[in-house]
C-alpha cells in the first residue's frame, strides 16, 4: 500500500484529535502550555490508534519477504490464526505512550515557536 494512501488520512486524524483536544481545554483555567501539551496528546493518541495497524501490517510483511504471506490478506489470516485478536495488539500500549508525550511536546514547542 502506497505511504500516501496510508499516511494522507491518518495525518488527518492527527489533526482532528488536536483540534478536538483544543476544544476539550478552551475554557479551562490551566497554564496555556498545558492546554497545547495535552491538546496535541490527544492528537498524538488518536493519530497512533490508526497508524498503528499500518505500520504493523507493514512490519509482518516486510519480515516475511519470500515466504507464501505476501499479501495484507494472507498476511492478517495467518496472524489472526496464529495468535489471535491479542496478535494485532502486540506494542501498541507502548506507542500509545510513546506518542501521547512527543505530540504533546511537539505541538506545545511548535505553538511556543509559533508565537
Amino acid at each position: 500500500m502506497s505511504p500516501i494512501a496510508t499516511r494522507s488520512p491518518v495525518t488527518g486524524v492527527l489533526f482532528s484529535g488536536l483540534r478536538y483536544g483544543d476544544g476539550l481545554f478552551i475554557d479551562k483555567e490551566m497554564p496555556v502550555f498545558a492546554k497545547n501539551f495535552f491538546a496535541g496528546a490527544i492528537g498524538g493518541v488518536s493519530f497512533a490508534s490508526c497508524a498503528f495497524f499500518f505500520d504493523f501490517l507493514k512490519v509482518r510483511l516486510q519480515n516475511e519477504k519470500g515466504t507464501k504471506l505476501g499479501t495484507y490478506s494472507s498476511t492478517i489470516k495467518h496472524l489472526y490464526s496464529q495468535e489471535g485478536i491479542k496478535g494485532f495488539t502486540r506494542g501498541l500500549g507502548i506507542t500509545l505512550t510513546q506518542d501521547f508525550f512527543r505530540f504533546g511536546v511537539f505541538f506545545t514547542a511548535f505553538r511556543e515557536i509559533k508565537k
